[in-house]
């Protein structure tokens, strides 16, 4: 849940950070406050205004949103509208976006000829994206003449901006060429300048987040410390957010603990769900419960969704307050009401465990609430719950593996990092929907092996998840299969509130990127694949790859040795439902590693034991209705580390 928010945060604060001087600051506050708390239609008055005032980040996010459907009606001409006039007063996020839309025919007709030249206009201000993509397309002659050289410069700047995964292409690229022709390439990228960004005046938030944006994270820090130790608490948690990120500083929890305090205490709604998550964490600070549940509580009072629910499961599991589950249920419902999708089922448990009378007190307390004023508050009196020795219990690094109840599954925290999601049309068994795309994925955790049929039972023995069969293969430390994707989220649910942490399946970004583990091979274990690595209909190779037994049912879970990030059978046993809707292109699909929802199949990913090794790809994707079984049907779980 806080990587989730976290990048909304930033998300505001690049929105609005260029607003007109002349707006009330009130108003930019409230914009700020409703986009982080999910607000997304108080947030779109807001930013529309400034939009139409000529603010060229607002009118950036205006037409993300619409090319998203945030908030509104997903729309691709008022994307494309919103994209241009902020591409037209340089806006360099914006001529990226432009440039796709222009490339992918959406909003207006295909162009390769705009595509290219509103690419060109972000890579001359140095983003990687755009850099990747304009020599992609001098490589394939799409909209510019074939050019490899080119292409290599474009794809050596990249590089050179942080894109890793320019360099596969670039190793394609590098094999058309002579020597003297890469030396060429390298000349010119090492002569290549970037264009001078627009000179604005410096010194304010909105620089900050300006130059944030455009990826100069020096010179976003350097402007926005002064301000956040002037008292400025925009500032203050956006210092936070990059101290707790390690975003043009070295990661210093303790720093992102003291900055989110000071915000916290100003009434900054989204400073102090961080701070809150920080203590129920023990990161930056001794773990502290009585801490944590008074942060999430001014958040939740304040409407940020994931602290109504954080303050629900702690009211449901009397952890820093006396259990109570007419509290537990109206803070789960207003999350639910929110957007918070684990809530639902989580409700269907609480409500399981109510009497009749104390759900109609908890609505009438849904009823009665509304969102308080961001007025500056202290921590908790001292009077109030200590801190002790049993509270402290830091967060787990990259590469921890971690479990949260006796029944809960192993969890693994995996580092964040960049992937190119999809696979080349080169390789063997590539479908049309796998068309690649580089993502960031932020940290979270996954579930060491999937999901269990004996950790499943204990949902199916509390009455939170519906019975399933095994068709005789077994059950206990098998995978569970037979399981819907509603059931497979029913599930998550259930977690989520027996221990006041999120669970969740994967996103398809999260999971592609989890299975690589760093590679850019097929599988994870190299250009294939054999029967002594995974549970896979074995009858048939991949590529050359050696054939063999064709077991006909699931292994107990980690039967094969884990891929680089400690994760089990990520290819084949059975396949894993994600959180995605499906979609037919990568390239309509988030960057961020976040799920792309819109749609009714859902997709799930990994292949099983009973299908070929083509299926079992890393890149593969499949989809079929939230309301089927099949015998290879599974899941494994995503949880914030």
């Amino acid at each position: 849940m806080r990587t989730t928010f976290r990048a909304l945060l930033f998300a505001a604060v690049a929105t609005v950070a260029l607003s007109a001087p002349a707006l009330a600051q009130t108003t930019f506050d409230q914009g700020v406050a409703a986009y982080d708390r999910g607000d997304f239609a108080a947030a779109l008055a807001t930013f529309r205004s400034l939009a139409e005032q000529g603010d060229p980040v607002a009118q950036y996010n205006l037409g993300n949103m619409y090319d998203r459907g945030t908030g509104v009606p997903e729309n691709d001409a008022e994307a494309l509208k919103w994209y241009r006039l902020a591409a037209d007063q340089n806006y360099s996020s914006a001529e990226l976006n432009l440039g796709l839309l222009y490339y992918e025919g959406r909003g207006v007709p295909r162009n390769l000829d705009e595509a290219v030249k509103w690419y060109r206009r972000a890579a001359d201000k140095g983003v990687a994206e755009a850099l990747f993509n304009l020599g992609a397309m001098y490589a394939n002659g799409e909209g510019v003449p074939r050019s490899y050289v080119d292409s290599y410069k474009w794809l050596t700047l990249s590089i050179n901006r942080g894109n890793a995964a320019a360099g596969e292409l670039r190793d394609l690229v590098g094999n058309m060429l002579t020597q003297a022709e890469i030396a060429e390439g390298e000349r010119l990228a090492a002569e290549w300048m970037p264009v001078p960004l627009p000179v604005r005046p410096q010194g304010s938030v909105a620089d900050g987040a300006n130059a944030y944006s455009q990826g100069d994270l020096a010179a976003a820090l350097r402007i926005w410390r002064p301000l956040a130790e002037q008292g400025d608490a925009i500032a203050q948690s956006a210092l936070g957010l990059m101290y707790d990120n390690g975003e043009g500083v070295p990661e210093n929890d303790v720093e992102a603990v003291r900055w989110y305090r000071l915000a916290a205490e100003q009434g900054s709604p989204a400073a102090r769900f961080n701070l809150a998550l920080m203590y129920d964490d023990g990161t930056g600070d001794a773990r502290s419960v009585a801490e944590a549940v008074h942060w999430y509580r001014l958040a939740a009072e304040q409407g940020v969704a994931e602290a109504q629910f954080n303050l629900g499961s702690k009211y449901f599991n009397g952890e820093g307050v006396p259990q109570n589950t007419v509290e537990a249920y109206k803070w789960i419902t207003l999350a639910g009401q929110r957007g918070v999708r684990v809530a639902t089922n989580s409700l269907e448990l609480l409500r399981s465990k109510m009497t009749p009378a104390q759900i109609a007190e908890g609505d009438k307390k849904v009823a009665a609430w509304k969102p308080a004023d961001a007025a500056p508050a202290a921590g908790p009196t001292a009077t109030g719950p200590q801190t002790s020795t049993a509270d402290v219990s830091p967060a787990p690094r990259a590469g921890e593996t971690f479990r949260d109840c006796a029944d809960c599954p192993q969890m693994v925290a995996i580092p964040a990092g960049q992937f190119m999601m999809g696979s080349p049309a080169t390789e063997d068994g590539h479908y049309g929907d796998e068309g690649q795309r580089q993502v960031t994925v932020p940290a979270f955790a996954a579930g060491m092996y999937e999901v269990t049929y004996e950790q499943y039972d204990a949902c199916v023995s509390a009455g939170a998840c519906a019975e399933v069969q095994d068709a005789g293969s077994g059950r206990g430390a098998r995978p569970v299969a037979y399981v819907s994707w509603n059931e497979a989220v029913a599930y998550a649910g259930w977690l989520s509130v027996k221990t006041g942490k999120t669970y969740r399946l994967l996103s398809e970004a999260e999971w592609e990127y989890a299975a690589r583990a760093g590679t850019t091979t097929p599988f994870s274990t190299g250009a294939t694949i054999s029967p002594a690595q995974a549970n896979y209909n074995a009858t048939n190779g991949y590529a050359g790859g050696p054939t063999g037994e064709w077991r006909r049912l699931t292994l107990p879970v980690g039967s094969f040795p884990p891929n680089a990030f400690g994760l089990y059978d990520m290819h084949g046993n059975v396949a894993e439902w994600v959180e995605d809707a499906y979609n037919d292109s990568l390239y309509n699909a988030p960057v961020d590693g976040s799920a792309y929802t819109l749609g009714g199949e859902r997709v799930f990913r990994g292949g099983s034991w009973e299908q070929g090794p083509h299926v079992a790809r890393s890149a593969h994707r499949a989809s079929t209705y939230p309301t089927d079984r099949g015998k290879i049907l599974g899941f494994r779980l995503a949880r914030a580390p």
